[in-house]
């Protein structure tokens, strides 16, 4: 198995999972007061959109930097996993 690729695709799955579990929550409160649920939903469409994209970007290019020589190695692995820990 290819570890940057799968590592790629854990990431996906993680900023996937992050977007929908905040729009939930922006959902939830709306359900208690619609204008603070309003703004959270557009929080997370404005703000958080633009920062998966640039998180898939640097994890492409360090990914990458890492397995320039050697090939796929578990260095790929532990940058994933300390930024979904940076996330969190």
């Amino acid at each position: 198995m290819d570890r940057p690729e799968s590592t790629g695709t854990l990431l996906r799955w993680w900023l996937r999972g992050l977007s929908g579990s905040l729009a939930l929550a922006a959902l939830a409160v709306s359900a208690s007061d619609p204008r603070q649920g309003i703004l959270l939903a557009f929080t997370v469409v404005l703000g958080f959109l633009p920062f998966t994209y640039a998180r898939r970007r640097l994890h492409r290019s360090v990914v990458g930097a890492l397995d320039r020589g050697s090939g796929p190695s578990y260095a790929t692995l532990a940058w994933t996993a300390m930024g979904i820990l940076c996330d969190l």
